[in-house]
């Protein structure tokens, strides 16, 4: 909503924009991380604890694009996160389904992973990265 907001300046007061911020800041992990959720386990998920390299990527990014300075300590600490959470081996973020299991090496196993890497890498290049 926060990034709908930009393109759509009527859709909230910077006021109602601050609180979204401020609730997003909240919810950061003390590492950089944010996660996804809270939703209930789904059992033919696969277990993704902790941060979530999706939701690190995307809510830097809106934060970025909202105005928040890429040195401001909390894009700092999520920027550290992704700088030391990349595959080395393949350039991505790691990130699976919250809904199911694909099969490996599939289109659906690869589309969050796709989403956080290129999220991932927008943040990273709005921070000067």
């Amino acid at each position: 909503m926060l990034w709908a907001s930009m393109a759509v300046p009527d859709l909230f007061t910077k006021s109602e924009q601050k609180a979204i911020i401020d609730q997003m800041l909240k919810k950061q992990h003390l590492d950089g991380a944010w996660s996804l959720g809270p939703w209930a386990a789904h059992p033919e998920a696969a277990h993704s604890p902790g941060g979530n390299s999706y939701a690190i990527g995307f809510a830097a990014y809106v934060l970025l694009k909202a105005g928040i300075a890429p040195n401001d300590p909390p894009l700092l600490r999520a920027r550290d996160w992704l700088e030391s959470n990349q595959d080395p081996k393949t350039g991505a973020w790691p990130a699976v389904s919250m809904n199911k299991r694909y099969p490996g090496g599939s289109t659906e196993d690869h589309f969050l992973q796709d989403a956080a890497t290129a999220f991932a890498a927008m943040a990273l290049i709005e921070t000067g990265r």
